[in-house]
């Protein structure tokens, strides 16, 4: 009997493999912007634990955003990207946004749960738009960030619309027909804010480019617009609305004309792929824009009743607020008997529950109620100084198409997140999204030419890792031939 042996790779074929594993690292070590493109693309995985009461929910993109940032740190300390590029007027914003937050955590009641609130602010205002900045060396390194949003709204928004047809979404007016992507009914608002982001990004790049592409990107800004629709998100539409008007004004009144023949083109299609929506949850949804304030739905009247008292909470400490992530304990001494004990939320993959109400849906309020007048001026200055950054940077002459592409993008993007934080706050999924955005927006307002780098240093690849595992490789075998 012959013993029988186990079969070993070739030396050889061990050599290949670990080179290109070599290049491959190299390449993502040498264009940091891979790892934020995949940041972007992570929110295509679903999110677990979300519907959770736990102080601290990880998600994949905050894995992600985590390398993002490490990666940026390494650049920083290696000198290869100093901080200052970054405007020296944002880091002083940034430093008011985490300062108003720290007294107002010094303030709280619960100590605890204000200071993981406090480092999730730092995270995403501060940090990881910083990080993403710094990662952004190349000109066209920006192109490929808004090139992944624009890719995860349209997956997300093929994955809605399937949800749509086969009655899989989440539930609406007894029916499982909103769209909720990956994000599940817990998240009902991420699958709206994804496909309103890259319609965003399809929008500048049609307004930005000059030749042939621009009609590519006017059909995305039209296939997006059905799963947007499909998302039954009435705020979503008026946050879109709000920042399509600011990119279009940024390259004057002609383009209105064809901006709007793209939109009735929108609701065409929509109508054509989703005609019993269109005609029965679409239109009711729609016309109930209308009677917010003289007939409000109860899903309104909630919110209402949240606002006031957020209002309310508010007063008891008008100037450094009640603590982040405090809101909740002080909810129930001010809140009036019509508000629910909870959102009824459904689908099929976890059946019937109820989320409970634990912040304002008001992003301003929020703010207001938890850290006070000094939380909420911070805030105001660094969105304003990042909005006049990348309007005085968007109206400098003889800027390049990409450079316009994504200040247009981030014009628009300000405009919709201001305008969304009226009914909407920070959490979900999407947040990491957002500061990928501001990151995007430090990038567009830090210089008017776009060109932040020296390209030179940037653009050599990485090969010793590469060179060390061969020269290892050939002390263990033959070479590989091809």
């Amino acid at each position: 009997m012959h013993a029988v042996t186990a079969a070993r790779p070739s030396p050889g074929l061990t050599r290949f493999a670990l080179t290109w594993a070599a290049h491959g690292l190299g390449s993502v070590w040498d264009r940091p912007v891979i790892l934020v493109a995949m940041m972007v693309l992570s929110l295509l995985m679903p999110s677990p634990g979300s519907m959770d009461d736990a102080v601290v929910n990880v998600t994949p993109a905050d894995i992600a955003a985590l390398l993002v940032v490490l990666r940026a740190g390494v650049l920083v300390l290696s000198d290869d990207r100093p901080v200052g590029k970054v405007p020296v007027s944002v880091l002083i914003a940034m430093g008011l946004v985490v300062t108003a937050g720290a007294v107002a955590t010094g303030y709280a009641t619960d100590f605890a749960l204000s200071a993981t609130g406090l480092v999730r602010y730092a995270e995403v205002f501060v940090v990881i738009p910083l990080a993403v900045a710094t990662c952004l060396r190349r000109r066209q390194d920006a192109a490929w960030v808004l090139a992944a949003i624009l890719a995860l709204g349209c997956l997300e928004g093929l994955l809605g619309v399937h949800q749509f047809v086969t009655r899989t979404g989440a539930s609406y007016a007894g029916q499982n027909v909103r769209a909720i992507g990956t994000f599940g009914a817990y998240n009902i608002m991420s699958l709206a804010t994804v496909t309103a982001y890259a319609m965003l990004v399809a929008l500048a790049a049609f307004l930005a480019v000059r030749d042939r592409r621009r009609w590519f990107a006017l059909g995305a800004v039209v296939a997006l617009a059905v799963p947007l629709l499909l998302s039954l998100s009435r705020g979503a539409w008026v946050a879109l609305a709000m920042g399509s008007i600011a990119a279009i004004l940024m390259t004057g009144p002609r383009r209105l004309a064809q901006v709007l023949l793209g939109l009735a083109l929108a609701v065409v299609a929509a109508g054509m792929v989703a005609p019993d929506l269109a005609e029965e949850q679409l239109a009711q949804r729609a016309t109930s824009m209308l009677s917010v304030f003289s007939d409000p739905d109860k899903s309104v009247q909630d919110r209402f009743d949240l606002w006031g008292t957020a209002v309310k909470v508010w007063r008891e400490q008008p100037v450094t607020g009640v603590g982040i992530k405090n809101f909740p304990e002080w909810r129930d001494r001010h809140a009036p008997l019509s508000l629910s004990s909870g959102s009824d939320i459904s689908d099929p993959s976890n059946g019937f529950r109820r989320a409970p109400l634990l912040s304002p849906h008001n992003f301003y309020l929020l703010v207001l109620a938890e850290q006070g007048l000094l939380g909420l001026m911070a805030f105001c200055v660094l969105f304003s100084l990042l909005f006049v950054l990348v309007i005085r940077a968007l109206i400098q002459p003889g800027l390049d198409r990409r450079t316009r592409w994504l200040g247009l993008a981030v014009s628009g993007f300000l405009v919709h997140y201001l305008t969304a934080s009226i009914y909407g706050d920070i959490g979900g999924p999407t947040t990491v999204l957002s500061a990928t955005w501001l990151g995007l927006a430090i990038t567009a307002s830090s210089s008017s030419s776009g060109d932040r780098v020296d390209p030179q240093r940037s653009e050599q690849p990485n090969v010793v890792l590469a060179k060390r595992l061969g020269e290892l490789s050939r002390t263990t075998g033959r070479g590989y031939d091809a």
